[in-house]
């Protein structure tokens, strides 16, 4: 492909995305109630009378039909409120609309937990909001708030999910099944140490120091590094096993020698890095990996939710051949239209099916094992990925 031909189908893919996402964020995002909630949306005084004699302690211990049958008493049409699935109940609204770190709007989580009908998200939420600002010494609120205090040592999330603090996404605050894959390679005590890409707080690096491996942990950003450092140092692990590097792949693998690492993840790095890096990482990792070791790269797929008319122009591209259909540059003039703010780090995305990937892995000669797809946890997708079960793209191979 020439040079003009990749320039104009980068141009027209980055058109297309940002066409679609800002589509698709306006037709289906709840808007925020306090900037776009129209007056007929705001309790009247007989509701806010009526709201202040129920309080965020006793809302949240209460079932779905009491929840229902308050929330039509303050005002909510039975219309609006058939949308809201059965097993949503108190506890679920109020953390709904309890104050986080991350200043979510109440309407935007409520969406999240699978009330789809955004109409019904502005009008639940301008209720509870109303009701935690008629008790803001209630102790359930406090007790919420102060749940969702992150320290940058122990970055727990009650979510599931934390926030990198340079804006490339988030991290599982649990391990996923491919991390645990590369985790459980540590009891094996390989000669040649671990590595960790792309690590953020260390999810997966410190099990795997548990596990008794040394590791080498890389990630772009030095206070996620430093992070890691702390929780290794308050887990016992001696320094001697951990070593942590501040730069980007493929550069921060050019220094290695040959054969010297053994079992490597790459979890959520590959949506970073434009072709021409993901073929360089590979190829370094093919050299610096020894014989019989084995590689974990988990990525974005093109079945998440949220891609809007890019995943038809990814699928048109991968239609007509191209080997990496799901590469788009991000200029900064489009990253506010189309990415939330704790992904505007990101100057690149880059989605990868299956097929893809294995291609891409196998060309530079892996043997690849496992090529296939893991679901997002519903009930941890604060961020409203989950789609067919196909969120993720996974493979393993071996050196």
């Amino acid at each position: 492909m020439n040079t003009s031909t990749l320039w104009i189908a980068t141009v027209t893919g980055v058109t297309a995305f940002a066409a679609g996402a800002i589509i698709s964020r306006w037709l289906n995002k709840p808007r925020d109630v306090t900037r776009a909630c129209p007056r007929s949306h705001v309790p009247s005084d007989k509701v806010r009378r009526r709201i202040e004699h129920m309080t965020p302690s006793i809302f949240q211990t209460l079932t779905h039909e009491d929840c229902i049958r308050y929330l039509h008493e303050a005002g909510v049409t039975d219309a609006l409120l058939q949308a809201v699935p059965a097993n949503i109940d108190g506890s679920i609204l109020m953390e709904c609309a309890t104050p986080d770190k991350f200043s979510f709007s109440t309407a935007d989580k409520l969406f999240w937990v699978q009330i789809e009908d955004s109409e019904a998200c502005m009008r639940i939420a301008a209720v509870l909001d109303a009701m935690i600002a008629a008790h803001p010494d209630d102790t359930a609120i406090e007790n919420e708030a102060a749940d969702s205090i992150v320290s940058n040592s122990s970055q727990k999330h009650q979510s599931g999910f934390v926030c990198t603090s340079n804006n490339y996404g988030m991290m599982p605050s649990e391990p996923t099944d491919l991390m645990l894959k590369w985790i459980d390679r540590a009891a094996s005590a390989p000669q040649q140490p671990m590595l960790d890409i792309g690590c953020a707080y260390g999810v997966a690096t410190i099990p795997a120091l548990e596990n008794g491996a040394t590791v080498i942990a890389i990630d772009i950003e030095g206070s996620h590094l430093a992070s890691v450092q702390v929780s290794a140092k308050q887990h016992g692990i001696p320094s001697s096993r951990l070593r942590c590097i501040e730069g980007h792949v493929p550069e921060a693998l050019s220094d290695m020698r040959s054969a010297s690492i053994s079992h490597v993840l790459a979890s959520n790095v590959m949506h970073f890095l434009a072709p021409n890096e993901v073929t360089k990482t590979l190829k370094t990792l093919y050299r610096v990996m020894a014989p019989g070791s084995y590689l974990h790269i988990q990525v974005d797929s093109p079945y998440i939710r949220g891609l809007g008319i890019f995943y038809y122009f990814y699928i048109m591209r991968r239609l007509f051949g191209h080997a990496y259909p799901g590469y788009i540059a991000l200029p900064d003039f489009v990253k506010p239209f189309v990415l939330p703010y704790y992904m505007q780090g990101m100057h690149v995305y880059h989605i990868f099916d299956a097929e893809i990937l294995q291609n891409a892995v196998r060309n530079v000669g892996f043997e690849v094992l496992h090529a296939g797809y893991e679901a997002v946890d519903v009930e941890l997708d604060q961020f409203g990925y989950a789609y067919d079960g196909r969120e993720a793209t996974v493979l393993v191979a071996k050196r």
